[in-house]
């Protein structure tokens, strides 16, 4: 998916560092360094879900979640460091950032899809402008919910529903933490995922992601920072969440259970801390960054073999 931006699968990294007129307490934020394993995270996860989307593993859902973990608290990172560093949140900066790293390519490739649906007739299929509309206002988990189900068209680009709901918390968060004062972040962002679980779990994650943020911005201790035997506990610890997530999501875990938003939280949160060798952060940055247009793309292959296969055994 494209420059670093930020989405179930895509993220910036960097909120830059203070200048010398900020206010005495954003001295104590640390300047987030490029942090490469989280790029490793978004790539695994990315292609967990394409995996299951292809049908050789469970639990692609489970793998979204950690996305809006990630997303929340990556997101949540730089809103609140900007906050205390400055006293507000830019806005325009903000949004105009979102626009070019994720809804120019996001917009490209939805039109492409729209123009293969109507090339081969497929428009005139009921509810097809409903979810169409849907796709386009970035509100296409709200459709899906409403309707109950896949519709049989549009589940060739079905992902957009997790793109729907990164889009609305990209409105939201920065409204929100734009509106309260720094303090108040992380009681609040308790209380919407505290909600959130028990009335539309999917929104849980991103804000338990941006709750981790709010309570570990300041004085994050830098990779170089930790002592080796902790650093080797955090690589433990990544390592054995990491295989009891992918272990429930092969069970059939719910994708927005507390268990679920609790081991992503873990995963993220060490993987923050675990350094990767100079040499291969090109790499790592590549395959991040690429994330995004991968997740974007990757049910086409499904869908012209899909159209190849009906025209040569007459069956769906």
């Amino acid at each position: 998916m494209q420059p670093s931006g930020t989405n179930p699968i895509d993220g910036d990294h960097s909120p830059g560092a203070p200048s010398s007129g900020d206010a005495p307490e954003a001295l104590l934020e640390t300047v987030a360094a490029y942090r490469p394993m989280l790029d490793v995270v978004r790539f695994l996860a990315a292609i967990w879900v394409m995996l299951s989307h292809a049908r050789a593993v469970e639990g692609g859902g489970v793998a979204v979640s950690v996305f809006f973990v990630l997303s929340g608290y990556l997101i949540g990172g730089l809103l609140v460091a900007e906050k205390r560093r400055t006293g507000r949140i830019g806005l325009t900066e903000f949004y105009f950032k979102r626009l070019l790293r994720i809804w120019v390519p996001y917009y490209i490739v939805l039109a492409f899809m729209i123009g293969l649906f109507i090339a081969r007739g497929q428009w005139t299929a009921p509810g097809f402008h409903e979810r169409t509309f849907a796709a386009l206002t970035y509100t296409y988990n709200l459709i899906n919910d409403i309707r109950g189900n896949i519709h049989p068209i549009w589940g060739s680009f079905n992902q957009i529903w997790s793109l729907s709901i990164e889009e609305q918390f990209y409105l939201a968060a920065p409204l929100l933490i734009g509106f309260l004062p720094a303090w108040a972040v992380a009681p609040a962002c308790l209380a919407l995922a505290t909600v959130s679980l028990k009335v539309s779990p999917l929104y849980g994650g991103l804000f338990m992601g941006v709750l981790m943020a709010a309570l570990t911005s300041r004085r994050q201790a830098a990779p170089a920072e930790i002592s080796p035997p902790a650093r080797a506990a955090m690589i433990a610890v990544f390592l054995a969440a990491s295989i009891a997530l992918f272990v429930s999501g092969q069970r059939g875990a719910d994708q927005a259970s507390l268990q679920t938003y609790l081991l992503a939280c873990v995963i993220v949160l060490t993987a923050y801390y675990i350094p990767m060798p100079r040499q291969t952060h090109g790499v790592l940055r590549t395959l991040g960054l690429m994330t995004y247009s991968y997740y974007l793309i990757h049910t086409l292959p499904g869908y012209f073999l899909g159209a190849v296969y009906r025209r040569v055994t007459g069956h769906a």
